[in-house]
C-alpha cells in the first residue's frame, strides 16, 4: 500500500500544467506513491491525457469549484496515512545519494517531514534554498524557530503531513466558514506545527516557483485580491497580522489538537505578542499608512495590555474590527469558533 499521495489542485489547462504533472508522475511512480488531481479548469483534454497515467494518477473533475474546495477533494479523496500537497508549476524530484526517510516509522510526535525546498522563478532556477528541520520539543518553540528559518515565505505548507491531521486543521475552513481569505495557509502550518515536530526529508527536493511572489507589486496586488475576493475592502491588507491571528486563535480550539490547556495557551500568548504586537510596532512606525485606523489600533492596543486577559476578549476585539470592514463578519467569527470547538 502507498503511504503517500501527492494531492494536485489544478486549473491551469493542459498546456501550462503538463510538465508539472508529468513530473509529478515519474516522481509517483519511482516512489510508489499515488497522485490526485483535482481539476476545475474545465479543460476536457486533461483527463483523456492523463488517462494513461491511471496506474499512478487519479484525476477528479471538478468545474466552478474554489480553490480551497478544490485543494481538500484531492485530500478527502486520498487512502493513504501522508500526503503531500503540491502545485500545478511546481516541480518535484529524488536527490539521488541522499539517505531516504521511512514515513512508516516517523514517530508519533512529529506531524510531518518537510523536504528540500528550491524557490525558483522564471529565468532564475534557484533564488534560495531552504534546508531545515523544526524538531524542538514546545509548541512556542516551534513557532519562534518557524519564523526565523522560513525566509519569508511559507512554503513549510509543501510538506508530508498525516492526512488527518492536514485535514482536521482545513475543515474549520473547509467545511465550517463562509469567507476564507486566501492567505490563510500560514495559520494552517502555524497549526500543524503546534500539534508536532517536523523533520527534514533531505531525499526529497521540491521546486517551488514564487511566480506571482517574486515583486512587490504583484505581492500587494495579490494580498489585496484575498480581501476583495473574501468581499473585504482592499485595504484590509494593513490588517492581515489580525486576520492571522483570528485564524490561529479558531483552529487551534479544535479539539483534534491534542494540546493541555496550558500548552493552547502559552501558544496562543506567543501568536498574539508576535501577530498582534508586529502589527502595533507597524502602526507606530508607519503612522501614514493607518491614519483614518487610529481607533482600530487603539482597541487592538488595548485589548493586548489587558494584564487580567484570558485571550478571549483579545479575539473579541478583533473580530468587532473585522465586521466593521464586512456587515455580518463578526458574527460570522463568532459562529466559526462556536462551531469549530464542538466539531468532533
Amino acid at each position: 500500500m502507498a503511504l503517500v499521495s501527492l494531492c494536485m489542485p489544478s486549473r491551469r489547462p493542459l498546456a501550462t500544467a503538463k510538465p508539472s504533472i508529468d513530473n509529478m508522475i515519474a516522481y509517483a511512480r519511482a516512489r510508489g506513491c499515488r497522485l490526485i488531481i483535482s481539476d476545475n479548469s474545465d479543460d476536457l483534454d486533461k483527463a483523456g491525457y492523463y488517462a494513461q497515467a491511471c496506474d499512478v494518477a487519479t484525476v477528479l473533475q471538478n468545474p466552478g469549484a474554489g480553490p480551497l474546495d478544490n485543494l481538500m477533494r484531492t485530500v478527502e479523496a486520498a487512502d493513504t496515512p501522508f500526503i503531500l500537497p503540491v502545485g500545478d508549476d511546481d516541480f518535484i524530484e529524488e536527490v539521488a545519494g541522499a539517505p531516504m526517510l521511512d514515513l512508516a516509522r516517523l514517530p508519533a510526535d512529529c506531524v510531518g517531514a518537510r523536504p528540500s525546498v528550491v524557490i525558483f522563478a522564471q529565468g532564475e532556477p534557484e533564488l534560495r534554498r531552504l534546508d531545515y528541520a523544526l524538531p524542538e520539543d514546545t509548541a512556542v518553540d516551534r513557532f519562534h524557530a518557524y519564523a526565523q528559518r522560513r525566509g519569508g515565505c511559507n512554503s513549510l505548507y509543501y510538506s508530508f503531513f498525516r492526512r488527518d491531521s492536514f485535514l482536521a486543521v482545513h475543515e474549520p475552513y473547509w467545511r465550517r466558514r463562509r469567507t476564507v481569505i486566501g492567505d490563510f495557509d500560514w495559520a494552517v502550518t502555524t497549526s500543524l506545527l503546534f500539534e508536532g515536530k517536523v523533520v527534514h526529508d533531505p531525499s526529497t527536493l521540491y521546486r517551488y516557483d514564487l511566480g506571482r511572489w517574486r515583486r512587490q507589486a504583484s505581492i500587494d496586488a495579490t494580498v489585496r485580491s484575498f480581501y476583495l475576493d473574501a468581499g473585504l475592502p482592499d485595504w484590509a491588507a494593513k490588517f492581515d497580522t489580525l486576520f492571522k491571528y483570528i485564524d490561529i486563535y479558531v483552529t487551534t480550539q479544535r479539539p483534534s489538537l491534542q494540546m493541555s490547556d496550558l500548552d493552547r495557551l502559552k501558544a496562543l500568548y506567543t501568536a498574539t505578542i508576535a501577530l498582534l504586537g508586529s502589527l502595533l510596532r507597524n502602526a507606530a512606525q508607519n503612522a501614514e499608512r493607518y491614519r483614518g485606523f487610529e481607533d482600530y489600533v487603539a482597541e487592538i492596543k488595548a485589548a493586548v495590555t489587558d494584564p487580567n486577559d484570558d485571550l478571549s476578549s483579545v479575539f473579541d476585539a478583533c473580530a468587532r474590527i473585522a465586521g466593521r470592514m464586512k456587515p455580518g463578519f463578526e458574527d460570522e467569527l463568532h459562529q466559526w469558533l462556536a462551531a469549530t470547538r464542538a466539531a468532533h
